[in-house]
C-alpha cells in the first residue's frame, strides 16, 4: 500500500484537528451563545450549547459503549477510541448550527450562500483531515456526519416546535 505522506499537508491537518477538536469547539460556541445572548436570541443561544454539548457527550458514550480501536498507522497519537468520529459530529452541528441561524436571520441571499458553502466545505475539510492523518475509518466519519445531523436536526425540529406552541 502506498501513501502519500506530505508535511504541510500533516501539519495542516494536525492544526485542523486541534482547532476543531471538540472541547475547542464547545469554547467557540460558548462565545458565538454569548454572542447570541448580547443580541437577545436567547432561545438560539441556548439551543447551540445544548446541542453542541449533547453531541459532546452522544460521542463520548458511542466511542466507550463500542470501543472500535483507531487505525494502527495514524500520523499522530490519539488516546480516544476511534468511532465515532468526535470531531464529526462536533463540525455537523457547529457549522450546520451557524447554517440554519444565517437561514433564519439574515436578509441577505449572498451571506446566506456563503455560510452554507463555506460550513460544507470545513465540515468536509474537518473530516478528510481525521482520514488523511489515519486516525478514523471512513465510517467513524460517515458515523459522526450521520449522529451529527440526526442531533441538530432533533435540536432544530424541537426549538421550531416550541416556537409553533408559543
Amino acid at each position: 500500500m502506498s501513501t502519500i505522506q506530505i508535511n504541510f499537508l500533516i501539519n495542516f491537518s494536525e492544526f485542523i484537528s486541534v482547532l476543531f477538536d471538540t472541547v475547542s469547539m464547545i469554547i467557540i460556541s460558548i462565545i458565538i451563545a454569548v454572542i447570541f445572548l448580547w443580541k437577545h436570541y436567547k432561545k438560539e443561544s441556548l439551543l447551540f450549547i445544548f446541542i453542541i454539548l449533547a453531541s459532546a457527550l452522544v460521542s463520548l458514550i458511542l466511542k466507550n459503549l463500542i470501543e472500535r480501536p483507531r487505525p494502527i498507522n495514524a500520523l499522530v497519537t490519539e488516546t480516544s477510541y476511534a468511532f465515532p468520529s468526535g470531531h464529526s459530529v462536533t463540525a455537523v452541528v457547529f457549522f450546520g448550527f451557524l447554517i440554519y441561524s444565517a437561514f433564519k436571520k439574515s436578509k441577505s441571499n449572498a451571506l446566506k450562500m456563503f455560510t452554507a458553502i463555506a460550513s460544507v466545505f470545513m465540515i468536509l475539510l474537518i473530516g478528510f483531515t481525521r482520514l488523511y492523518l489515519n486516525v478514523h475509518w471512513l465510517s467513524d466519519i460517515i458515523a459522526g456526519l450521520a449522529i451529527g445531523l440526526f442531533i441538530l436536526t432533533l435540536g432544530i425540529i424541537l426549538k421550531e416546535k416550541n416556537y409553533a406552541s408559543n
